[in-house]
């Protein structure tokens, strides 16, 4: 997991060698100076353009859609409780909750031909910092602008310098803040405790305290949770947090087997976590 707010739109991921898809995402500044949001997810299938606002609106090829939303064979996008869920054939899944949580998919058969934020899936997880001139970035600073597709006139900003160690070095210095942020960030290390040893807690853990520690007004442990939660899912393991009229949803996470190439998924290297934010993207190959 590394930590990146700049404001610009970035390449996420996309296959860089045949150019079947490209999924890139628009950040802004909302509610913080430091902090970015995702505004848009883009999808580019082929010829079509799928584009996934806020509040779950979608738009494909530039024209408003109702969902379910059905291009078969191509894709189809359907809407849960809380996420808009696309699935192509090509074996590419995109879930997206409108505002803070994007959870990519990529099969097997793209092992070693993606490129983005998300790093490039050849197995080797030292290299994912990879810029588009193929030479290694020394930061996340650096990894998140080399992958900006955009310009300052454009609206593009960029990232502050790392804002997770600062601002829970500042909440430390506010304490009625701090020990709000720590309590509702306190499930990923108590009612989550049955899958540390499956998914390592801590990133998550502090994310979600800067989340908190920057924000006011909203529930904005809700993303960093989910996002702890879903990993564990992955793993196997069922956790239980069940604060449905906080987080507007119960994440009562459940094994199921829900996307029909799961047995191809390559389970090496593990997720990589980009955190925007109030925003946890999830590359999972």
């Amino acid at each position: 997991m590394f930590n990146f707010h700049g404001t610009c739109r970035y390449q996420l991921t996309s296959d860089c060698v045949s150019e079947k898809f490209t999924i890139r995402m628009r950040t802004e500044r909302r509610f913080s100076n430091v902090y970015a949001w995702s505004k848009a997810l883009t999808i580019h299938l082929g010829d079509t353009t799928i584009v996934l606002h806020k509040d779950l609106m979608v738009k494909v090829n530039k024209s408003d859609v109702e969902l379910p939303y059905y291009h078969l064979p191509q894709f189809q996008i359907t809407k849960g409780s809380f996420t808009i869920s696309l699935v192509s054939d090509i074996g590419v899944h995109v879930q997206w909750d409108g505002n803070g949580f994007i959870e990519i998919h990529v099969p097997k058969s793209f092992k070693g031909k993606v490129c983005g934020l998300c790093g490039n899936f050849n197995a080797n997880s030292k290299d994912d910092f990879v810029l588009k001139s193929g030479r290694l970035a020394s930061s996340a600073r650096e990894f998140g602008e080399g992958w900006s597709l955009g310009r300052r006139s454009h609206g593009c900003e960029k990232a502050p310098s790392p804002p997770v160690d600062s601002t829970v070095s500042k909440c430390f210095n506010r304490l009625r803040v701090y020990w709000r942020a720590h309590k509702r960030c306190w499930p990923i290390k108590k009612q989550f405790a049955n899958c540390h040893k499956k998914v390592k807690p801590n990133a998550f853990f502090w994310s979600c305290i800067s989340d908190v520690c920057e924000c006011s007004g909203r529930r904005c442990e809700c993303e960093a949770v989910m996002a702890y939660a879903r990993a564990c899912r992955r793993e196997g393991v069922t956790v239980s947090w069940g604060r449905k009229n906080t987080c507007g949803k119960s994440l009562s996470v459940h094994v199921i087997q829900s996307y029909p190439w799961d047995s191809g998924i390559y389970s090496y290297p593990k997720d990589i976590g980009i955190h925007l934010g109030y925003q946890t993207t999830v590359l999972r190959m």
